[in-house]
């Protein structure tokens, strides 16, 4: 009895972020994605994820991406 309502989207979902962060926050926050992505491609992946964005959203149905967030070609 289940429907899918709208297409899936798959995702990994590392932390949420309830207010906007300052500029020395979006910072810090940038450098540690960088370091996170530096240190997976070290790595032998067993599975594909060509990129890493962040997303906001107003409920779980949308997950908008914002021109002004950081995004990582992996």
């Amino acid at each position: 009895g289940l429907r899918r309502t709208r297409p899936f989207i798959g995702h990994i979902t590392l932390g949420y972020i309830e207010d906007l962060p300052n500029e020395e926050e979006a910072h810090k926050f940038a450098d540690g994605l960088s370091s996170i992505n530096e240190k997976i491609a070290e790595q032998q992946l067993l599975f594909h994820m060509p990129k890493a964005e962040l997303h906001s959203y107003e409920t779980l149905s949308r997950f908008d991406p914002n021109p002004t967030f950081p995004k990582y070609k992996l």
